[in-house]
């Protein structure tokens, strides 16, 4: 049968009908069903709700192209802004620093850069086989020649800095918020290239990368493993201070521009993805035109959820300005519509502030209220606080004053100060003192609770999630999930999570456990010894 007559009786559908059709297929599936014949290429449609952004000319292209089609452009939503630059080979040394070589020394960097991402993303023999790893699997192995790949990233390389020149990223940006009307979230982000094997946001960029193709994760902004020390300059106006602060180019951008243009954007997210990095806290030190930017932004009537992370290094001999002068309380004072607002800093992540247990010193202290003004948000309906170093009386007094729209809360790896409560104390006041239990059903503020065992580094984005154990403590007839004995939750209690891997998701149990349970093989290598559920129980 010929193509015509194949999709002839599609053809003859009514537009309801193939429109509820196509709105199940992905955009892979609609580009190839569009390119069957010219009659689906103009019925069918793509469904482009959200557009990326970034010093790289693939994506500025496509979001150009996406802005200037006056149908794509109505249903755009959200913009994602990848802030992650391209890592720059290092500075040789002297002795390689001649033509002949320079390129072999870089090329050599570049081999053990891809080597080491190879070893990292090596499947455990334990893991079981599944259609996302297969695949991942077939790209790894798939990997171009080294000479290729490096001579394509520094083809990357060379556009990156060449539209970083020409700020053309920053004209399409003001370009875009004239061309999208329904355009109400920005998304900014240092990692969205996730890990090697795993991006965070498929970018057109990523998306046109080579097959198989191996580089250095890009991440932008200042970012370590947590244990390890950032080390974060101060923030000035000083022309010498510019390229410490363009690190954070992509927030500068997007809050000029933002400040000075009419637009639709009611949220601004800042999405780390759990790493060890944030904005530069130092920008609330004292007023600075950043500052005073996002202030303007924040003032624009109907402004609704605002997600900020910053990074906290640096801040502790100086004694916390960036949290103790009430310069980021007055500025979020003014989002008098605030609906959602999410602050996380690296508190709990960085080196440095394991300082004060060394040397047996008091930690210092900042009242919640005086970073959050709460009194100034009576429609807000979620309230997140992440990374932080709390005191419960004065957690508990400011979520006893959040107004009672509140319908979600995050409190997520805190870390409690030494003699002023615990994880299993905020759990029984939570639900004895604050009176949510009271309330109906659907009024009852839902919790998330994220949790990482200290000293324990299983990779990034890898999280403990209690959620439902929290949620059934505080509303129904659940258990603490936070030991009575330790301060860290029971054994077996949540749900294994990677941000930057939806497929791993399993419960928080031993190895063999999850082998029993079918969530690995069953057997596992110790030592180099192989270990089964049957052998581990003492039934072989």
């Amino acid at each position: 049968m010929s193509a015509a007559g194949l999709y002839s009786p599609l053809l003859g559908l009514p537009a309801e009908i193939l429109d509820s059709v196509a709105s199940l297929l992905s955009n892979r599936d609609r580009k190839s069903l569009r390119l069957t014949c010219r009659a689906f290429g103009r019925r069918v449609l793509l469904q482009i709700d959200r557009v990326f952004l970034s010093a790289n000319p693939r994506n500025i292209e496509v979001f150009r192209a996406i802005a200037g089609h006056n149908i794509y452009r109505q249903k755009v939503v959200e913009l994602i802004w990848d802030d992650a630059h391209l890592v720059s080979p290092p500075e040789p040394p002297p002795a390689y620093r001649c033509p002949h070589r320079i390129e072999p020394f870089w090329q050599e960097w570049y081999q053990e850069v891809c080597d080491r991402n190879t070893k990292d993303t090596a499947l455990p023999s334990e893991e079981l086989e599944t259609p996302n790893r297969a695949a991942r699997a077939r790209w790894i192995a798939a990997q171009p020649p080294i000479e290729e790949m490096w001579n394509h990233y520094k083809e990357l390389i060379r556009q990156q800095q060449e539209i970083m020149a020409s700020s053309d990223d920053a004209l399409a940006l003001q370009y875009g918020l004239e061309r999208f009307p329904s355009l109400t979230r920005i998304t900014l982000t240092p990692a969205s290239h996730g890990v090697p094997f795993k991006p965070l946001y498929q970018t057109p960029m990523i998306r046109g990368l080579p097959y198989g193709f191996n580089y250095p994760i890009p991440r932008g902004w200042p970012c370590k493993e947590p244990g390890e020390r950032l080390r974060i300059t101060q923030w000035s106006s000083e022309e010498r201070d510019e390229r410490q602060k363009n690190r954070w180019r992509g927030y500068r951008i997007i809050m000029w521009t933002l400040a000075r243009m009419d637009h639709h954007v009611t949220d601004f997210v800042v999405d780390v993805g759990l790493l060890n990095t944030g904005l530069n806290a130092h920008m609330f030190d004292q007023p600075c035109p950043e500052q005073e930017d996002l202030v303007t932004v924040l003032l624009k009537p109907g402004f609704r959820r605002l997600d900020l992370a910053l990074i906290l290094s640096g801040q502790t001999e100086l004694g916390f300005p960036a949290l103790r002068n009430r310069q980021l309380h007055l500025a979020l004072s003014q989002a008098s519509d605030l609906e959602h607002i999410n602050l996380r800093t690296n508190m709990t992540y960085d080196a440095e502030f394991e300082d004060w247990n060394i040397h047996g010193e008091q930690e210092p202290f900042t009242p919640l209220l005086s970073i959050f003004p709460v009194e100034r948000w009576p429609r807000l309906r979620h309230w997140g606080l992440s990374g932080f170093s709390v005191r419960m009386d004065d957690l508990l007094d400011l979520l006893s004053q959040l107004p009672e729209t509140l319908r979600s809360v995050e409190l997520s790896f805190l870390k409690f100060q030494d003699g002023h409560g615990s994880h299993r104390e905020l759990l029984i006041h939570l639900r004895d003192t604050l009176g949510w239990r009271g309330r109906d059903l659907a009024d009852r503020p839902k919790v998330s609770m994220g949790w990482q065992e200290e000293g324990v580094f299983r990779g990034d984005g890898y999280a403990v999630w209690v959620d439902d154990e929290v949620n059934e403590f505080l509303y129904g007839d659940g258990g603490n999930p936070f030991s009575e004995t330790y301060p860290w939750i029971k054994d077996d209690i949540g749900m294994q999570k990677c941000y930057f891997d939806p497929e791993l998701e399993r419960p928080n149990v031993t190895p063999f456990e999850l082998m029993r349970r079918g969530f690995l093989k069953n057997e596992i290598i110790i030592m180099g010894v192989k270990h089964t559920v049957q052998s581990f129980l003492g039934e072989e």
